[in-house]
């Protein structure tokens, strides 16, 4: 897929559309989808009835959400005003790239519950 129909598929402010792009309502189910996994997770009996599975499902979308952070900054480059490596930057420090970054970092500095402890 080139950079600009992924751009057009990413930034609700590239579509000619209303709504969102088919893409960004995966994105949105799976983060429902994924906050339901977290709230399950603090439930001790299915916990206990899956082990692993929590992990396996974290893992799962932070790889999924990682993915979809760095696709968002590689397609940025279509809008002007991110283009470049400076550009790139300013994205980042947008609110909503702060959000998904804040959303994924913790997994990768090992504030997850799973590495940590139970939940108390």
């Amino acid at each position: 897929m080139n950079r600009a129909i992924l751009y057009r598929q990413l930034a609700a402010e590239a579509r000619q559309q209303l709504g969102l792009s088919l893409l960004n309502k995966v994105i949105c189910a799976l983060i429902l989808v994924a906050s339901f996994a977290a709230i399950l997770e603090t439930e001790p009996t299915l916990r206990q009835r899956a082990p692993g599975l929590f992990s396996v499902l974290e893992t799962a979308f932070v790889v999924i959400f990682t993915v979809e952070y760095l696709l968002r900054l590689y397609a940025m480059g279509e809008d002007p005003r991110y283009r470049g490596f400076g550009g790139r930057l300013r994205y980042m420090f947008t609110f909503w790239a702060l959000v998904d970054l804040i959303a994924i970092l913790p997994y990768f500095l090992g504030f997850t519950p799973s590495c940590c402890g139970s939940y108390a």
